[in-house]
């Protein structure tokens, strides 16, 4: 048998690997270079004298989740109408769940910003 089309399952998984390593490294300098940037800038700041805790507050994460939360509820309501117009043959299957998904997504992110507005402004 020729030797070539025996190393053709070896570069398959070399090949893997190397761009799963890659993907691997690129996330991870990603990450590096980003908190080592924010670090300078904070750094400049402070030398600067300005005052970086009204800059840097922390943020309210829990409106975060109830949105997230509000999402996937309203997908879940998508779907199930989805069946419900696939079983009485409405719609095609495909379409049905492209409709009820982001019909239904969509309407819950609306509701949640709503919600969160009212709550911002309590």
């Amino acid at each position: 048998m020729d030797e070539s089309l025996q190393l053709i399952p070896i570069f398959g998984m070399v090949t893997g690997i190397i761009i799963n390593l890659g993907l691997f490294t690129a996330i991870v300098l990603a990450i590096y270079y980003n908190v080592k940037a924010r670090n300078k800038e904070r750094m400049a700041l402070i030398e600067k004298g300005v005052d970086i805790s009204e800059i840097y507050k922390k943020k309210d994460r829990k409106a975060g989740f109830f949105k997230f939360g509000m999402i996937m509820v309203g997908i879940s309501i998508g779907l199930l109408f989805a069946v419900i117009l696939t079983k009485f043959n409405l719609f095609p299957d495909v379409v049905a769940y492209f409709i009820g998904i982001l019909l239904f997504g969509g309407l819950s992110v609306l509701y949640a910003n709503q919600l969160a507005e009212k709550k911002k402004m309590q």
